[in-house]
């Protein structure tokens, strides 16, 4: 758009006085005529093209001072740009007057930091969405207590469909950990909400001591040191999930003491608590002094690093050329309950064995539980593998009132010995796909189950309690927060007795008194 030529501007003056002034003394001395009526022309030609020229000189006047203004508004603009970063950059460092850092890293979450670094915070979570399908031949609404009165009555119950589909959000978790004053002083507080209820509730409060000789000394709640499949955090698992046979022989989680030492070879760790997690009882965590079920509870782990670095072990899975790296653990645990433990009901023992119709209440008083295990963890090349066996012994009398009969009844179910191996693999085919099998096997003969009543003593033969399944899938890792996992299961035996029923359907199973029961399983896994 084109603008009037302001006459006021300095420049436009002093052009006008040089023309009035000179202009007829540079024209005269160009005229060469003596005519005058031929000079009067002539002079006129001059005056009309200078006019011309003043225009044009107009115009650029003009234009320059736009250009100018314009300038001088891009200026104004970019100035307050500059201020309002510098006041967004003040607004987001406020708290680095105090020194303080935040951000986040992979792996580590979102973090806040004090200057020195003593005082840190970190925030990660996990979500993990499954879809399940299962096949039971023995019917979606097939029970343990179904599976004791087919085995007690030599029946064949079959609930419900034999298939049965669905939804679940396996885990929902939030974890916060760091340190006060300096690094030696951590702490961590994990909370999850429940598969079943969605209720939001802690699973591992610790404080922990670190010292420089590589011992470290931990109070709070947390996972028992036994078996590795336990240990290794459900985010880095090589399947869905965990195997049936570490559902049946794991710790769980503990409230006690626990005391590690770690060298660069060598891991030694130690518990001492409120008891831990077995088939038989697995009411552990939130305990407190009022209702200690044991009378004393230790666990124990010793881990052996021949070759690799002890971050190589935190996961099952494989990676592509990776280094090599070995290891082999061994763990103990033992415990006796006392008469706050009471895990008998109407149906008799649920998990372990349930006996319908012989005790109204009983404690496992005096009973005893005592295992052990032994694995190896390995990884070469592109290859990941893990074995692991395990055997416990179980030591069950107690007291209870019988229905019917007045006064305490003892019973007692002793030596049940239940052992199982599982053997994993996995291998990575590129940086994105890993595909994996893994085989699992667990044997528990629980004898029979006798109770003396004043009258007489009766004795009610438990059978036998066998798994073995095979498991294949495939893991797709979308990015190093997002993986998907697939695989497809079958038990080839029947009975899934000696497992926690809130185990077995976590895990996408069903109690079953028919072979060859299968579910097949997608996951994805997300974390923050």
């Amino acid at each position: 758009m084109r603008h009037s030529v302001r006459r006021s501007s300095t420049p436009l003056q002093v052009l006008y006085l040089t023309l009035l002034l000179g202009g007829p003394l540079v024209l005269a001395q160009d005229i060469t005529t003596n005519d005058p009526h031929d000079a009067l022309a002539e002079l006129a030609s001059e005056i009309k093209v200078l006019r011309a020229s003043n225009d044009q000189l107009a115009d650029r006047l003009e234009s320059t001072e736009g250009a100018a203004w314009l300038n001088t508004e891009r200026t104004a603009e970019i100035r307050g740009i500059v201020a309002d970063v510098l006041a967004d950059s003040q607004t987001r460092t406020a708290l680095q007057a105090s020194g303080v850092t935040s951000g986040y890293s992979s792996g580590d979450g979102f973090h806040l930091s004090s200057a020195d670094g003593g005082f840190t915070l970190r925030v990660e979570g996990q979500i993990q969405v499954r879809w399940v399908l299962n096949r039971n031949p023995s019917g979606q609404d097939y029970s343990n207590e179904d599976f004791a009165v087919d085995g007690f009555n030599g029946s064949n119950t079959v609930n419900g469909s034999k298939t049965g589909w669905g939804f679940q959000v396996r885990r929902a978790k939030v974890q916060f950990r760091g340190s006060v004053f300096d690094d030696s002083w951590r702490y961590q507080i994990n909370g999850a909400f429940t598969s079943r209820l969605g209720v939001f509730a802690f699973e591992d409060v610790m404080i922990t001591k670190h010292y420089e000789n590589g011992l470290e000394v931990t109070l709070g709640q947390f996972k028992v040191p036994f078996t590795r499949e336990e240990l290794v955090s459900s985010r880095k698992q090589l399947a869905v999930d965990r195997s049936l046979v570490n559902a049946f022989f794991q710790a769980g989680r503990g409230i006690g003491v626990d005391v590690r030492y770690r060298n660069d070879d060598l891991s030694l760790e130690g518990y001492y608590g409120n008891g831990m997690k077995t088939a038989l009882y697995s009411r552990q965590p939130y305990t407190n002094s009022g209702n200690n079920p044991t009378d004393f509870a230790f666990a124990g782990r010793a881990q052996w690093k021949i070759a690799g670095e002890w971050d190589q072990f935190k996961s099952f899975n494989a990676g592509i050329d990776q280094d090599t790296a070995v290891m082999i653990g061994v763990g103990g645990m033992t415990q006796e309950y006392n008469e706050n433990a009471n895990p008998i009901t109407p149906f008799g023992l649920p998990g372990l064995v349930p006996v319908p119709g012989l005790l109204e209440s009983a404690t496992l008083n005096s009973t005893s539980v005592t295992g052990v295990t032994a694995d190896i963890s390995a990884k070469f090349d592109n290859l990941s593998f893990f074995a692991a066996a395990m055997w416990q012994n179980y030591n069950i009398s107690g007291q209870g009132v019988a229905f019917g009969n007045p006064g305490i009844s003892d019973f007692s179910v002793p030596d049940v010995n239940p052992w199982g191996f599982l053997v994993q693999g996995g291998y990575a085919l590129s940086e994105r796909f890993e595909v994996f099998t893994r085989y699992a096997y667990s044997n528990a003969d629980l004898g029979s189950f006798e109770v003396k009543l004043p009258a007489a003593t009766v004795e009610v033969p438990l059978g036998e309690s066998e798994i073995s399944v095979i498991t294949l899938g495939v893991n797709y890792f979308i990015n190093d927060n997002v993986k998907f996992t697939a695989d497809w299961g079958i038990n080839l035996e029947s009975s899934l007795a000696g497992l926690n029923e809130r185990n077995v359907e976590n895990l996408g199973w069903g109690y079953s008194n028919a072979p060859d029961q299968w579910v097949l399983r997608a996951q994805l896994q997300l974390l923050f």
